[in-house]
């Protein structure tokens, strides 16, 4: 049918529970297409949807580039302060000193560094300390400091092969990663730091590891600098080391560099980018308003030739921001049209407990594009469905087409398109691979009808990963259900695998 569909999922991220991308090809015949991308993610705390444009040819509708794409070279960071020591041991820590001092060495601001808490050290860190445990284990806890509370830190073991121990003590909360609750300074501005140390034989080391603004969960969000001590000695006495830094940021060698864009709200739901290519064709990118959401832009690595003659070139990116944890459904239409009668319009979506409604306006008509969420009912407008996808085009007041994927009923006015099951399933009873074939012999609730070539079969391994295989040829063969993944030399061998599942998809084009 004139609708064709894609869909993955990924662990990409451990802190999100979902990371799945649909994409659709939506058809209208000699009139062109367009695709319809739907991203889906939840968890952590921000989601960025970035993507980047063909040249720097192209105008903006219903948005405008920042008013300043201005670095700010001395912003606010968070910053910690790692004390490295470089063999096994214990060693008490005591009196520690963090202050912010002027070009005359006074200290303009209070003591940065919190006293150890006595209760509360738990994992790698605690309210204002933390933990970098490297290339080994370590362990920590409140003791009696040389005046007042001070840290017992210990170095226990360092991995097999190695001849040094990769470990710190962080004046900071954070674990040497990741360092969203870290001190704050300003670049530029210095800082004396000053400690009471003493414990077993050995040598220490003091660095400051500061994150790029925004880059506080990034694990290659950071930038190092060691700094020296008045002396790196550790013995069984009391002893007080010192040592200034000034607060710096390396310069980012792969990190987008994007800033804040502006959004004009007027009579369209989405605003647009359209590139002007060659012999009068566009691309256009459609991004519906969406509360909350904030657009970035920047003009970026562009790099494309692999003998660097294009060194330096630069592309426009943009990225759609969300914060929180919440379930985002990120909905672009991307367009690519010649002359100046482009197919789509405009693009409406509607986010709901129960799925997403997504609206395309074409000089035909318009599209009603529905993704119900886990079997529930969705609706917009007369349209209907439970299916994961439904699509209805309707073109000169009449309906062309009504398409469904996984489901089992779409309604759009007094039209219905119905079949028994959204997905047949079972499980995988055989595997075969020959020289020139491979196919899976299938138990369970097997599909009654022998041709479901082009449709596809995803089968799930011990792993809990279902691959998904193109069918080349079904058949019914001794009362068993065989899918040929290949056949004659042509698709693909067959993998080991426990489950299948076969997604139902129909579609029915309307006579006009």
């Amino acid at each position: 049918g004139p609708i064709k569909a894609m869909r993955a999922s990924s662990k990409a991220y451990p802190q999100a529970t979902t990371y799945e991308r649909t994409v659709l090809q939506v058809d209208h015949g000699d009139a062109g297409f367009y695709w319809l991308d739907l991203f889906k993610v939840q968890g952590g705390r921000q989601h960025d949807y970035v993507f980047h444009g063909v040249s720097h040819d192209f105008t903006l509708e219903g948005a405008a580039k920042p008013l300043s794409m201005e670095v700010d070279k001395t912003p606010t960071v968070r910053f910690c302060i790692e004390l490295q020591v470089h063999q096994l041991g214990t060693w008490e820590f005591s009196n520690v000193e963090l202050y912010q001092i002027d070009a005359d060495g006074k200290a303009v601001s209070e003591n940065l560094a919190n006293e150890f808490p006595a209760e509360g050290a738990k994992d790698k860190t605690c309210k204002g300390w933390g933990r970098y445990t490297g290339n080994g284990n370590s362990s920590w806890g409140p003791c009696d400091g040389k005046n007042g509370r001070g840290v017992r830190y210990s170095t226990i073991s360092i991995k097999k092969g190695d001849k040094h121990v990769n470990q710190a003590l962080v004046i900071g909360q954070c674990d040497g990663y990741r360092g969203p609750d870290a001190l704050l300074g300003k670049v530029g501005t210095t800082y004396r730091f000053r400690f009471y140390a003493r414990g077993d034989e050995g040598t220490l080391g003091a660095r400051l590891l500061a994150f790029h603004p925004g880059e506080e969960l990034v694990n290659d969000g950071r930038s190092f600098m060691p700094f020296p001590l008045n002396e790196n000695q550790l013995g069984k006495d009391w002893r007080l080391y010192e040592g200034t830094f000034t607060l710096v940021l390396k310069e980012r060698s792969q990190r987008l560099a994007l800033f804040p864009a502006v959004l004009k709200i007027g009579e369209r739901s989405a605003w647009k980018a359209v590139w002007n290519l060659k012999d009068k064709q566009h691309f256009a990118a459609f991004s519906p308003y969406v509360d909350g959401e904030e657009l970035l832009y920047g003009d970026d690595w562009g790099q494309r030739f692999y003998n660097n003659s294009d060194r330096g070139a630069t592309l426009p990116y943009f990225s759609r921001r969300r914060r929180g944890d919440q379930l985002d459904n990120f909905v672009t239409v991307f367009h690519s049209y010649f002359g100046d009668t482009p197919l789509v319009q405009d693009i409406r979506v509607t986010e709901r407990p129960e799925g997403v409604a997504a609206v395309v306006q074409t000089r035909l008509g318009e599209d009603v594009i529905l993704f119900a969420a886990n079997g529930k009912r969705l609706s917009s407008g007369d349209v209907e469905s439970d299916a994961e996808i439904a699509v209805i085009q309707r073109q000169g007041g009449g309906t062309r087409s009504i398409s469904m994927f996984a489901g089992t009923n779409v309604f759009s006015g007094d039209q219905r398109l119905s079949c028994d099951k959204a997905h047949f399933e079972g499980i995988v009873k055989a595997v075969v691979n020959r020289k020139d074939e491979a196919y899976f012999v299938l138990e369970g609730d097997c599909p009654k009808q022998e041709n479901w070539r082009g449709h596809t079969l995803i089968v799930t391994g011990e792993d809990g990963v279902g691959r998904p295989y193109q069918i080349v040829k079904s058949a019914w063969v001794d009362g068993q259900f065989r899918a040929y993944t290949r056949v004659e030399g042509a698709g693909l061998p067959a993998r080991e695998g426990k489950t299948w599942v076969l997604p139902n998809c129909v579609c029915s084009e309307v006579k006009q």
